[in-house]
């Protein structure tokens, strides 16, 4: 019998397992792991427009009415310019792929506008959200989790199993630092 709990355990641990979701693996090892020195876990890149098209075109939509409303109103192309340019660096996540990466020991994060690395034991609290995992550098709700936390975005099925491992990454980060 415990044997068999092992086995699940060892299983159901992200570090036995490799997720390599919209990124082939053969890129992954190939161009992103040489820049880092622990081992990737999980590599998932979010691609609105190959994964949810309908909200891509959504965006796009906005964007034009948005533009069309301020080209109506002022009249001059330069507002429209400007406009547009703030509403697509605005829209970012809709209109530019961003990798998640989680590592042994911490977290990448790679969008269009910054990239974010951290060690999980800068983090103090995992939530489950409704698209991903919610990383806070807060030990209990703060208003300032919004701004200072990261959102993981990743499929259903993965976010009980990694929100378990980081937890348990964070906890144990977290005693080794003296306070």
């Amino acid at each position: 019998m415990t044997k068999d709990k092992t086995k699940k355990t060892e299983e159901s641990n992200p570090q036995n397992k490799n997720y390599f979701i919209g990124i082939s693996e053969e890129e992954v090892l190939k161009n992103i792991q040489p820049n880092f020195k622990s081992k990737i876990l999980y590599c998932f890149e979010n691609n609105v427009f190959k994964m949810q098209k309908k909200k891509f075109y959504q965006g796009v939509f906005a964007v034009l009415i948005i533009n069309l409303l301020i080209g109506m109103i002022f009249k001059d192309s330069l507002f429209v310019v400007i406009s547009f340019v703030a509403s697509i660096i605005s829209l970012n996540e809709i209109f530019f792929p961003q990798k998640y990466i989680i590592l042994e020991k911490g977290i990448y994060i790679d969008k269009f506008t910054h990239k974010i690395k951290h060690s999980f034991a800068f983090y103090k609290k995992v939530y489950l959200d409704k698209n991903g995992i919610f990383l806070s550098p807060f030990a209990k709700k703060s208003r300032l989790d919004d701004f200072r936390g990261v959102l993981i975005k990743m499929p259903k099925e993965l976010r009980k199993e990694f929100k378990a491992y980081i937890e348990d990454q964070i906890k144990a980060l977290n005693k080794s630092e003296p306070e």
